[in-house]
């Protein structure tokens, strides 16, 4: 959607836009440790991930099994450095600046750390960015963390790269796997929401 609302306010056409994905495509294809690279620096930023896993997914689409493994790896990488960026050297800037304001980062208890997790990770509009940074500054248990982030983001970008590479392909197989995954993992997320409403 942010794709489609940048381009819209770019001014760009379907044809323009269509050019330009060829293009990302054709520079990658070659190139796959750029986009590797891609995929675990730029989801740290304010860049649409799921643009991202749209292109690996079209980039490797010959191959889409291991293009998802590759994406899950970039992710998870992305997810560890930018929490310990956020839990160390972030933090004490955090710290500082809240302790100038008169305030301070919560201390979480034991048993709220899986909750907090949840919340942040499945709240609607929380860009993923933010998610990890905000996790990492308050320093909930990291394995405790990549699992449950995993679990949470996995399955939909999972749905995502084998659904673009099925499109791009033109092969039902991976088209109808990836559709499986993101509907498997909306209906996920939405019974886990359901669960932490309070009651």
């Amino acid at each position: 959607m942010a794709g489609v609302f940048l381009a819209w306010k770019l001014g760009l056409d379907g044809p323009t836009v269509k050019s330009a994905w060829k293009g990302f495509e054709n520079f990658l294809a070659p190139r796959p440790w750029l986009l590797f690279g891609a995929l675990v620096v730029l989801p740290a930023l304010p860049i649409p991930t799921g643009l991202l896993l749209l292109l690996a997914g079209t980039v490797w689409r010959e191959q889409p099994v291991a293009a998802c493994l590759i994406c899950l790896v970039a992710l998870a990488l992305n997810m560890s450095w930018t929490y310990w960026l956020a839990a160390g050297f972030g933090r004490r800037l955090i710290i500082r600046l809240l302790a100038w304001m008169g305030m301070k980062v919560p201390d979480l208890h034991e048993d709220n750390q899986l909750w907090i997790i949840l919340l942040v990770r499945l709240t609607p509009g929380f860009p993923f960015f933010v998610q990890n940074y905000v996790l990492g500054l308050l320093r909930v248990p990291f394995r405790l963390y990549l699992g449950v982030s995993l679990a949470c983001n996995g399955i939909l970008s999972v749905g995502v790269v084998l659904g673009a590479a099925g499109l791009a392909d033109r092969n039902w197989m991976p088209l109808v796997a990836g559709v499986a995954f993101l509907v498997a993992g909306s209906v996920l997320v939405q019974k886990i929401r359901g669960r932490m409403r309070p009651k």
